[in-house]
């Protein structure tokens, strides 16, 4: 009887297994457009669809000057957009690229608050006071000029060459 039990408890796992293993994937939309081409699948074009890719809006011209410049190091960009819970101290806007797909670690630029009083801390320290939740602490930036400051993963795989592409931008 156990062994039956046990055959039977091991046929349906393998049967749940299967179920849940499809190797097709799902087409889902068969009018979705392709991205990098702006070709949907019937073969028709939508060039608004695949020029978003190519030009973002950036609510600050110091935000595009940081994107064409890694685009033009070879970077694959993705704009993700604005953090709306901002939780950085003295910043009046900011914006979010993924690079090379690391959706985790993305770069993030901050316009400074003109007459901040973190400023002149973070060109001290190069740390930058954030709040969450009502407890403070400070995260290392690179700030850029007077106006901007970027927060970026020290995990990420291109850190060094991409600060080293920001620097030359001061």
């Amino acid at each position: 009887m156990k062994k039956f039990l046990t055959l039977f408890l091991v046929m349906v796992l393998g049967l749940a297994l299967a179920a849940c293993g499809d190797d097709k994937k799902d087409d889902g939309d068969k009018d979705k457009a392709d991205v990098t081409t702006g070709e949907k699948e019937d073969g028709a074009t939508d060039a608004t669809e695949g020029a978003s890719e190519d030009a973002p809006e950036f609510t600050d011209e110091f935000y595009k000057q940081v994107y064409d410049t890694l685009k033009d190091k070879g970077y694959e960009l993705e704009v993700v957009g604005k953090e709306e819970d901002n939780i950085m101290l003295g910043v009046t806007d900011n914006t979010r690229i993924m690079i090379n797909q690391e959706d985790f670690l993305p770069l993030q630029i901050f316009t400074i608050e003109p007459g901040t009083e973190f400023l002149a801390e973070a060109k001290e320290t190069g740390e930058w006071p954030l709040e969450y939740e009502g407890e403070r602490g400070m995260v290392p930036v690179v700030l850029i000029g007077e106006d901007h400051f970027v927060f970026f993963g020290e995990g990420h795989p291109n850190y060094a060459d991409v600060i080293a592409a920001l620097e030359e931008l001061k």
